[in-house]
């Protein structure tokens, strides 16, 4: 009874840790280096009006931050198919 109880809600005790540590290490594989790039360009994606000191610089930095958006939503869109899926993972553990 105990042994069967453990296999069948086996992903019930696996599965938080296991998505949090995969999601993690496929943002970072998907997002680690676009993002360390933007980081290190230096560009000024400040779109709060009140910490931008003209209209101009505002219009810059809203057209640079969708820029940006967009192709983190391409990468992210690309990478589909590097999705970690837990089932494939969480089986031979199971076994």
């Amino acid at each position: 009874m105990c042994f069967s109880w453990k296999i069948r809600n086996w992903d019930l005790i696996i599965t938080p840790e296991m998505n949090a540590s995969m999601l993690f290490q496929y943002l970072q594989d998907t997002l680690g280096d676009f993002i360390r790039t933007i980081l290190d360009s230096g560009d000024d994606c400040e779109v709060d009006p009140n910490k931008v000191p003209n209209n101009a610089s505002l219009q810059r930095h809203q057209k640079l931050l969708t820029m940006y958006c967009e192709m983190a939503w391409f990468k992210i869109i690309n990478s589909h198919c590097f999705f970690p899926r837990l089932g494939s993972i969480a089986r031979p553990l199971k076994r």
